[in-house]
């Protein structure tokens, strides 16, 4: 099987998944190519991207340059591990979506675009495990919604970011409350003021607002799935003055310690997943709450590593190849 991993170019292999991934299938016998995802275009109605073959390494040696133009429409599997630039990223799906159509993915393009966010969950059947959410995005009606329950913390969230980014908690004594919200808006009052609402419109933003758990803090994990199968995953345990369980900004791990419900979620959540083409994902969970979904490069296999010392690459590639087959 002919096996194309799109990935970001990179100066030398990480402990990351653009690492994991690839060696554990040439470890597992595949024939492996990287893409690079900024290189992605359609030329004279085909997909292409710059490659290079992937023929195995360490974590620290030097990553090979893609730098070839090949088609990607010649591959058995494709499985995208990255985002692109900013700027070209609505476009990026579409492209992959094309190429969807040619190629079987590990991720389904169109549901990983939907879902990989904070309001896509929201159309699941397993929407039923989540913490009560709200997308709004005027400011009236969120001065509503939290009259409702004066003294309830609020986690106040963009729709679209991650790694713990602009996550806010607000509490009804918080006098920096309305400045979060006004903020995570875009300041749209104080645009429409400055510059005139002729002018500026109506710049206000979607933000999720989710009850506070703050029993987050002890029992939040991040589970690995593969193929529908939990393969693994680490306890996020945050950091002292910190509320998020982001490796990125502080947070460490643990061995995985879920609880019978949130067993019971992850494997509810896999099955449902598979129905939307999706084979590879990293979900939080923290006892009987669905807290996240990732869905593109989820820090399972080096978490997990990290957590226990044990690379569970191999098995987690397994077991996505053998549902695609």
């Amino acid at each position: 099987m002919k096996i194309l991993v799109l990935v970001l170019q990179d100066s030398t292999f990480q402990p990351t998944n653009n690492y994991f991934i690839p060696e554990s299938l040439h470890l597992l016998g595949y024939d492996v190519t990287l893409g690079d995802v900024n290189t992605l275009q359609v030329v004279d109605g085909a997909v292409v991207a710059k490659s290079c073959d992937f023929r195995g390494g360490e974590i620290g040696d030097v990553h090979p340059q893609m730098l070839e133009f090949i088609s990607c429409e010649k591959f058995d599997l494709v499985w995208f591990l990255d985002y692109p630039h900013p700027q070209r990223l609505v476009d990026y799906f579409r492209i992959l979506w094309i190429l969807s159509k040619r190629v079987p993915f590990v991720n389904d393009p169109l549901s990983v675009f939907l879902l990989n966010n904070k309001i896509g969950p929201l159309g699941l059947v397993s929407a039923k495990y989540l913490s009560s959410t709200s997308v709004l995005c005027d400011i009236e009606t969120i001065s509503t919604f939290r009259s409702k329950s004066p003294r309830e913390s609020l986690v106040v969230k963009p729709t679209d970011k991650g790694c713990g980014a602009d996550v806010f908690v607000i509490s009804s004594d918080d006098i920096n409350a309305n400045t979060v919200i006004e903020s995570s808006l875009g300041n749209p009052s104080q645009l429409s003021e400055m510059y005139g609402r002729n002018i500026v419109g109506d710049p206000s933003n979607y933000i999720i607002l989710q009850k506070y758990l703050p029993e987050l803090r002890e029992s939040e994990n991040r589970v690995l799935l593969a193929g529908g199968k939990i393969v693994g995953g680490y306890r996020k345990i945050a950091a002292d003055g910190d509320f998020r369980g982001n490796y990125l900004v502080g947070a460490s791990l643990g061995p995985l310690d879920i609880s019978v419900d949130a067993e019971l979620i992850s494997k509810n959540v896999a099955n449902e997943l598979l129905n939307f083409g999706i084979r590879f994902a990293g979900i939080d969970v923290s006892n009987d709450r669905l807290i996240e979904l990732n869905l593109v490069n989820p820090g399972g296999i080096s978490g997990h590593l990290e957590a226990t010392g044990i690379n569970i690459g191999v098995d987690a590639c397994k077991a996505v190849i053998d549902s695609c087959l």
